[in-house]
Parts: structure tokens; C-alpha cells; sequence
């Protein structure tokens, strides 16, 4: 129920900040909730980081948004 919450902060997080920086406080704060469903969204962020890597793009930022959205939602729940 979350997710839409989540989805808008790291949105805004990674609008206007380092995305590299989000990713390295973010992947600290969520580790400990590798388990079950929260690693779907470790592997979103994952493959969405590869790809900001190569093409720095509003879209793959967004596509970073969802997967940590989606394992703070997993995480947080």
C-alpha cells in the first residue's frame, strides 16, 4: 500500500541528487531485508543502476526509482 509513497520519493531523491549516492545510503539501509520478496526489488535496482551507468537517462532513473521503491516497500511491510 506503500509503494506509490516510495516510488515518489526516490523519484524526487534521484531527480535531484547523485543517483550513486541514493543507491549506496539505500542498499545500506535495506540489506538487511534480502529475504523473501525484497530481493525482486535488489535485482530491479541492480539492472536499473547497470543501465544509468551506461546511459544516464530520466527513464532508467525512473526504472531505479521502482526497484528501490520496491524493496523499501518489501522491507518496510
Amino acid at each position: 500500500e506503500r509503494h506509490a509513497d516510495w516510488t515518489a520519493y526516490f523519484e524526487e531523491e534521484l531527480r535531484h541528487g547523485d543517483w550513486r549516492a541514493v543507491v549506496r545510503t539505500w542498499s545500506e539501509r535495506l540489506a538487511p531485508g534480502l529475504s523473501g520478496g525484497a530481493l525482486h526489488g535488489l535485482l530491479r535496482a541492480c539492472h536499473a543502476v547497470r543501465a544509468v551507468q551506461n546511459a544516464d537517462t530520466l527513464p532508467r532513473r525512473r526504472e531505479l526509482a521502482q526497484g528501490l521503491a520496491y524493496w523499501a516497500t518489501c522491507y518496510y511491510s
